[in-house]
């Protein structure tokens, strides 16, 4: 039996998990939304026995034909000029080749993936980006995974859904608003937005397309007990 470890950056995206995976086989951490610490807990997983590492969670959107709730299953990721790593080519089209029927409407897209230290929040950052590196979305983990994996002679895997289309703008209410933990720092949203009242209805679209990108993840993650 492999085991596999597994990180992503918000508890939410972890309960996406939970219920299908066997906790002998799997490790799962949570990150906070903190790049580096996504690099320390992967590469802690290596270190305990894991043969596989695996991002998982939601990513902006930098294509422009890309919805919440789009997968991205990227063949390479970015960390910057220069910087290339390559996925698992065999695990990835292990994957790819056991999801069901029920699951084929939803739009699965591959190329690249772009790993940011930073939250990307803008439209024009995300454009710029794409115009730069080609890439079809973007996150805080699958970069800081990927090296860890290379550091530790390891294969990877991505599997991320769309939160956010290219034209949106992240509400500053979340900016900074992750707990450790990867829950919401709800002092600091409901502090943010009193000093941005008028990103109500962004915010109400933020949840409306967090539904939909956790619920692929979630039509997804059984699928990982076969890898």
């Amino acid at each position: 039996m492999r085991k596999i470890g597994i990180i992503t950056g918000l508890k939410s995206e972890a309960d996406c998990l939970g219920p299908y995976l066997d906790p002998s086989k799997f490790e799962i951490q949570i990150s906070g939304a903190s790049s580096e610490r996504a690099f320390t807990l992967c590469n802690a997983m290596a270190r305990s026995g894991a043969e596989l590492l695996i991002s998982f969670g939601v990513a902006g959107a930098l294509g422009a034909d890309l919805n919440p709730g789009d997968l991205i299953l990227p063949e390479t990721i970015i960390a910057g000029p220069g910087t290339e790593f390559t996925v698992d080519a065999g695990i990835r089209n292990k994957l790819l080749s056991q999801i069901p029927k029920s699951l084929t409407a939803m739009k699965i897209s591959s190329g690249s993936i772009y790993g940011s230290d930073a939250l990307i929040t803008s439209p024009e950052e995300k454009r710029a980006l794409h115009s730069r590196f080609g890439s079809l979305g973007t996150d805080m983990e699958s970069h800081k995974m990927a090296l860890a994996a290379a550091d530790n002679g390891l294969p990877f895997l991505v599997i991320r859904s769309v939160l956010d289309e290219l034209e949106a703008t992240l509400p500053k209410s979340v900016h900074g608003a992750i707990k450790p933990d990867g829950t919401p720092d709800y002092a600091r949203i409901i502090a943010n937005f009193c000093a941005h009242p008028s990103e109500i209805a962004s915010l109400a679209g933020l949840a409306l397309r967090s539904r939909k990108a956790l619920s692929s993840l979630r039509g997804i993650a059984p699928l990982l007990e076969a890898l």
